[in-house]
């Protein structure tokens, strides 16, 4: 691939990670039985790998997980799958890298079956300060799209609702902005004052059942699929429009909502 500087363990498409800098990888696996990975074992795998001790079970985590999808091309001969795994604290990556270089000898167990790992491609990689830099051009623009590839779901204390608001979709990303970026980029942005209405949205509502908490129970959530719009009222200040912008640009790396991390909430953004 022109450009890419292959290690022994790592693809890099991009320059090397370096502070404060989220990044995209895309992973193949290589073996039998691909629809029988759930992506509770891609998570438990991921764990594994990059979790410090005692907080496997921790809901917030500085990385995302997309669900298995199977490689159809000629070459994969049906035998192929890759996914997409986010890193929201780049202090993640030296870990990351010691555990796919061990991965690569022994390969990794999903369910009961054993599959060979590929090293891993290094897809997308922006440090916070970047995303906040020129590159962030809003302009007139004034909407704020999100193209949720996997369910999307909210909690709501003990509950979970699939409804994407400008509050839920908003605030969870300003709360993983705020968590990863640095004491000098924190955000403080009033939701409520940008009059944020929903301009569009199409797609359903489905359910989808994972095996989460400590008793392991597979239990249904309801998550929305599809493509919704926001837009900002006219009294959002040039302030508040440029770090909307930043948070959606975010959440190419954070996803949106809860269960990131067993593959919900996988979007896409753009801007209208």
């Amino acid at each position: 691939m022109p450009g890419a500087n292959a290690t022994a363990a790592i693809i890099r498409e991009v320059p090397t990670p370096h502070n404060d800098m989220p990044t995209r990888w895309k992973i193949r696996i290589d073996g039998q039985n691909l629809p029988d990975v759930r992506t509770e074992f891609l998570h438990a795998v991921v764990s594994g790998w990059l979790d410090p001790p005692g907080e496997h079970r921790s809901q917030a985590k500085p990385y995302t997980i997309s669900p298995l999808a199977r490689d159809d091309s000629p070459l994969a001969a049906g035998r192929s799958g890759v996914w997409e795994l986010t890193l929201l604290d780049d202090r993640l990556c030296s870990r990351f890298d010691d555990a796919v270089a061990a991965a690569q000898t022994a390969g990794i167990r999903l369910g009961r079956e054993r599959y060979a790992l590929s090293p891993p491609e290094l897809l997308q990689a922006e440090s916070y300060r970047d995303l906040t830099g020129p590159s962030v051009d809003v302009g007139p623009v004034r909407r704020f799209g999100f193209q949720l590839h996997t369910p999307t779901t909210f909690r709501k204390g003990q509950r979970s609702e699939p409804l994407p608001t400008p509050q839920g979709v908003f605030g969870h990303l300003r709360r993983r902005w705020n968590e990863y970026c640095g004491a000098d980029l924190q955000m403080r942005l009033d939701i409520t004052s940008c009059d944020l209405l929903v301009a569009a949205i199409a797609g359903e509502s489905v359910e989808w059942d994972v095996r989460l908490g400590a008793n392991g129970k597979r239990v249904p959530w309801r998550g929305f699929v599809g493509f919704v719009e926001f837009e900002a009222g006219s009294a959002c200040s040039s302030l508040d429009l440029s770090n909307l912008a930043v948070l959606t640009r975010l959440s190419a790396y954070a996803g949106v909502g809860a269960n990131t991390t067993v593959g919900f909430g996988i979007c896409s953004p753009t801007f209208g």
